[in-house]
């Protein structure tokens, strides 16, 4: 279906982000960057292309209150998982995380995804990075963070790349396959980024985002993974990691005015209509391993996947691994 956004929010191409940047020098390679020397087979990445460290700086000034809208940014070379660190860190000092807080890593060596599926990429090529957010809403609306925090990303990549960014239910950021090509589960679209989110106590939730940015063909873990630059759309990682966290806390903003009622709030229509899951024929593993077929007829209130069941009944997925089966005309 063709994808309007219901409330554009400005990406962090804007004023006080350029002005950030024209204040700064020129950036040149520094000392621990790393460079690619082979030369891509299969799209428009140059070789030998530098692969810098993150400018810890550059995202502070970004992100940080009073320009940015988070409390905390943190930037550290290598960590095992943000995601893993984050958790702890805030449940051991949680004065020193107050909400909304930034976790970024370089590189992560340990990064995991759902069902505690191993996440891998070289260093300096992609965006790893975890917020700590209080929800302040009823627990049972917390299903959709991860849909609006794929919401924010997607909305992000679309602006900055001009890539048709999509997301799959529910929590991976897709792009089409640079070659049109069809997979198994996947169809025509690609895995580019995820999104992990994990409880850390009554009021607090760390979400989780990973992009591939720069990675090339032979350097991904698997046929279902691209990545930016092999669509030639890569871009600065510190921008990047400033408009997906902007715009993830401004989407929580109009959810959490209405309640987390993302109805009301006019996001989950938005939601839907970048998800290329609804409509489609999937098979879906559920909490215990039962399997189910059917047709992913929409998102209930709560975020949850309504699969109409090729039995006729109607089910609500609440956590699940999806597997596309009709783009590709799977049995």
């Amino acid at each position: 279906m063709p994808f309007t956004p219901l409330s554009p929010l400005e990406p962090p191409g804007s004023a006080q982000a350029s002005a950030v940047l024209r204040a700064r020098p020129r950036r040149v390679l520094r000392t621990g960057a790393t460079r690619r020397t082979n030369v891509r087979k299969d799209g428009p990445m140059t070789s030998d292309a530098p692969r810098e460290p993150l400018d810890a700086q550059l995202l502070r000034d970004l992100l940080r209150a009073p320009v940015g809208v988070l409390h905390r940014v943190d930037v550290r070379a290598e960590v095992t998982s943000t995601n893993t660190v984050l958790v702890a860190e805030a449940r051991e000092a949680p004065h020193a995380w107050p909400p909304p807080s930034l976790l970024v890593a370089d590189h992560q060596t340990a990064g995991r995804g759902r069902l505690d599926r191993a996440w891998q990429t070289p260093p300096h090529t992609a965006l790893t990075a975890s917020l700590l957010v209080a929800p302040g809403t009823p627990r049972e609306t917390w299903g959709w963070l991860p849909l609006l925090a794929g919401l924010a990303a997607a909305r992000t990549l679309r602006s900055m790349t001009a890539l048709d960014v999509r997301t799959k239910w529910p929590n991976d950021l897709l792009v089409p396959a640079p070659d049109g090509s069809d997979l198994l589960g996947w169809g025509p679209w690609r895995k580019v980024g995820g999104i992990l989110a994990e409880v850390v106590d009554d009021e607090r939730v760390v979400v989780g985002l990973g992009v591939n940015v720069d990675p090339v063909a032979d350097e991904l873990p698997v046929a279902s993974a691209s990545s930016l630059a092999a669509h030639g759309a890569s871009q600065r990682r510190e921008m990047l990691i400033a408009g997906m966290e902007t715009s993830f806390v401004e989407v929580l903003d109009l959810w959490r005015e209405r309640a987390g009622d993302a109805v009301a709030a006019g996001l989950a229509e938005e939601v839907a209509a970048l998800c290329v899951t609804i409509g489609t024929d999937v098979r879906v593993t559920a909490a215990g391993g039962r399997e189910l077929r059917g047709a992913a007829a929409g998102l209930d209130g709560d975020g949850a996947l309504v699969v109409r069941t090729t039995t006729g009944e109607v089910e609500r997925i609440v956590s699940g691994d999806v597997q596309h089966l009709r783009v590709i005309g799977a049995e």
